[in-house]
């Protein structure tokens, strides 16, 4: 017998804890809840807000059902697909987009698209549509460009974001949170085509810069031959003052030269002696040392005394 109340009790609490299963429920705080009754939706719980989470208690099914959705952000990765620019050039070109269920949006996510795999090939299909739309009013030029001022891409993310957000938010309960380019590519024609473009504004560049170049180069060497010239002229002006200085002195000395006009001619060829004999050895005797002193040091006053033991001379000629 009292094996059979042990089974009976087990029996309850297994019971117990189905209907427990059932009937109980909770909703954390990255969780969106919406209890169904019959198919039809109650107030969402979000269990973002305040005062959301707990647990709760429903109806088993199929009275009533729980639907549950994570709150957090999901991320959708787009595929590589070519589309074409206004310039009618094609890009390949793969995009991103971060979204969430919008706060109070819930019950209009549930009544429009129920899933989130349903919410995401929702979403991929207004992605490629708006991209296709924004892309087709762009150039090329805004999308690559060796200018970077000139490229365009945050203004185009941010444009088809908005536009997605237009579609998708209010009508779908959508918040669109990020949206960019994941990968940009060219094709292989559309790649040739956009190098030979690069050369040919690089080309130009480059042109521009020689032609600078050049202008620089004439303004430097304008501006070295004024220096040269203003250089030149103060030379020649210092060289002209020298030379009528030193014309002067000569002067001068001719007019010294010309009261004594033999003492002038001996005092030219002394000179003329002293330079040619400069480094000449003379072997003699040795009172001949300070006749030969003469040549160094120039003409004395002072009377020639021979040295001791020289041969005395009689008279001018030098003779005893």
């Amino acid at each position: 017998m009292s094996k059979h109340i042990w089974l009976l009790v087990l029996i309850g609490v297994l019971v117990a804890l189905l209907l427990t299963y059932t009937i109980a429920y909770a909703v954390s705080f990255r969780e969106i809840g919406i209890v169904t009754t019959f198919g039809k939706a109650a107030a969402p719980i979000e269990g973002p807000r305040a005062g959301q989470t707990g647990l709760r208690a429903k109806w088993p099914y199929p009275v009533q059902r729980l639907h549950r959705y994570d709150a957090r952000v999901h991320v959708l990765d787009d595929t590589l697909e070519q589309v074409q620019t206004a310039d009618q050039q094609h890009v390949l070109m793969a995009t991103f987009c971060a979204w969430r269920i919008r706060e109070g949006g819930a019950a209009r996510f549930f009544e429009k698209v129920e899933t989130v795999a349903k919410a995401e090939q929702f979403l991929r299909d207004i992605v490629r549509n708006k991209k296709g739309d924004v892309i087709g009013r762009t150039p090329l030029s805004s999308l690559l460009n060796t200018d970077p001022k000139k490229m365009l891409i945050p203004q185009i993310e941010r444009e088809i974001r908005d536009l997605v957000q237009a579609e998708a938010g209010p009508e779908y309960g959508l918040e669109i949170v990020a949206l960019g380019i994941k990968s940009f590519g060219l094709p292989v024609k559309v790649t040739e085509k956009v190098i030979e473009s690069m050369e040919i504004e690089r080309g130009r560049f480059a042109e521009a810069y020689r032609v600078q170049g050049r202008a620089q180069a004439a303004v430097i060497t304008a501006r070295a031959e004024s220096a040269r010239d203003q250089i030149l002229a103060f030379a020649n002006a210092r060289a002209m003052a020298i030379r009528a200085e030193g014309d002067r002195v000569v002067a001068e000395m001719q007019a010294q030269y010309r009261k004594n006009e033999q003492l002038a001619i001996f005092l030219k060829e002394l000179e003329f002696l002293r330079k040619t004999l400069d480094n000449t050895t003379f072997v003699g005797d040795a009172w001949l040392q300070h006749s030969l002193g003469f040549f160094r040091k120039g003409p004395s006053l002072l009377p020639l005394t021979p040295p001791a033991g020289a041969p005395e001379t009689d008279g001018a000629d030098g003779r005893r």
